[in-house]
């Protein structure tokens, strides 16, 4: 075992003839959650003792596991450590005071909580150095990760190739980027590709709601306001400043269910898997959820409508080869007890001068400053989500 302070980005030199296999944490007395080797796709490491690409596992009683990929070696692990922490059940972050476990051999684990078909996903990363592209990383994830809402997107848009840079989005940085460009030159839909790189900001969920309104798909909006929902006019503007109207579904057609909150008491209103809307049954399939605080967004999706198989896209993330992060909602306690493990599953985001700063993007949306040394304020917590649903009979 090597203790190490994770803030200075530098892993330990691992002893000869061995590889890191776990991660634990000093941080958090009593805590059970690890970070894991689970398989390792490339034999070869580094003399930090990681491979170059590799499956990892956090566990922690109480809590489902996670999986995720690195596919930069030490560099990836590096920056997991550095720059974010892990909660374990009690709210407890897990970080700075690492440990480092190695041995000569491991064994490898199944990868029960990802999907086969999105094991090569990377997730769109920040383009460039001061890129901001969070929020197209989370729509692309939120769009395409999920096979029912990946099928009503596709079979809106314009043509093959559009339906190809959308569809590989997730798998392929040169695709994502493609799939932007044409959004921009031909939408008005996003980030204005000719400007610098710090420029780059937007609302994901607002963008995917013009882009909607260009391709035509159906899409009903509410927004949470002093406690009830109201439904929002289907009025939208691109970046020509031209007034767009989103259409409403006809019939029993497929269509987009989207539920607005802005701050919100998510005690009163928490994220429901199943909900009945005008006498129609949806499930939940995607999650925008957007911090003020550290001015970032993410993206969660459901896979194939199971609530039980979730993953979360973070650009941030992406950027030093850390993929999507897959969850898995395994046994029957998660019935009753899904809503409340969100409370402590999204990592957390560290920023600010030397990453003292923590940035919960937790959908429970918690006070600010729950989790920072200097605790006090009242004030609920600035994470906004964007909830989007599907008519249960989607196929």
């Amino acid at each position: 075992m090597k203790p190490f302070d994770a803030t200075t980005g530098r892993l330990p030199t691992a002893p000869p003839q061995t590889r890191l296999t776990r991660i634990t944490f000093d941080s958090c007395p009593g805590s059970s959650l690890c970070i894991r080797l689970a398989r390792a796709v490339s034999d070869a490491t580094d003399e930090y003792g990681v491979s170059t690409d590799a499956w990892w596992k956090i566990e922690c009683h109480d809590l489902p596991d996670r999986y995720f990929r690195t596919t930069n070696g030490s560099r990836s692990v590096s920056e997991l450590l550095r720059r974010y922490g892990f909660q374990d059940a009690s709210g407890c972050v897990n970080h700075r005071r690492a440990v480092g476990h190695y041995a000569s051999g491991y064994e490898p684990l199944e990868l029960t909580g990802v999907p086969p078909h999105l094991r090569n996903a990377q997730g769109v990363p920040q383009f460039y150095t001061h890129s901001g592209v969070c929020w197209f990383c989370a729509m692309c994830w939120t769009s395409a990760a999920n096979d029912q809402m990946s099928k009503l997107v596709s079979s809106h848009l314009p043509d093959d190739d559009f339906r190809r840079v959308y569809g590989r989005s997730i798998y392929d940085r040169d695709s994502a980027e493609s799939f932007r460009k044409r959004l921009w030159y031909e939408m008005r839909v996003g980030d204005n590709v000719e400007m610098p790189p710090e420029m780059d900001g937007q609302n994901g969920f607002t963008q995917f709601s013009v882009m909607a309104s260009r391709l035509g798909i159906p899409m009903i909006r509410m927004r949470e306001h002093l406690g009830k929902l109201q439904k929002i006019d289907p009025r939208v503007t691109d970046h020509d400043g031209k007034t767009r109207t989103l259409r409403e579904p006809k019939g029993d057609e497929p269509h987009v269910l989207a539920l607005r909150f802005q701050d919100g008491d998510h005690t009163r209103f928490p994220m429901l898997r199943r909900i009945t809307f005008q006498g129609r049954r949806y499930r939940l399939v995607g999650v925008y959820m957007g911090q003020r605080k550290c001015g970032h967004q993410i993206g969660m999706a459901s896979h194939s409508g199971d609530w039980r198989e979730w993953s979360i896209a973070d650009a941030d993330l992406h950027k030093d080869g850390i993929g999507p992060m897959f969850i898995r909602f395994e046994g029957e306690r998660w019935r009753d007890d899904w809503w409340k493990a969100w409370g402590e599953l999204v990592h957390v985001t560290k920023f600010g001068m030397g990453n003292t700063e923590f940035c919960s993007l937790s959908p429970h949306n918690h006070d600010n400053d729950a989790l920072d040394v200097y605790r006090g304020s009242t004030k609920r917590g600035t994470n906004s989500l964007d909830i989007l649903y599907l008519p249960a009979d989607t196929k």
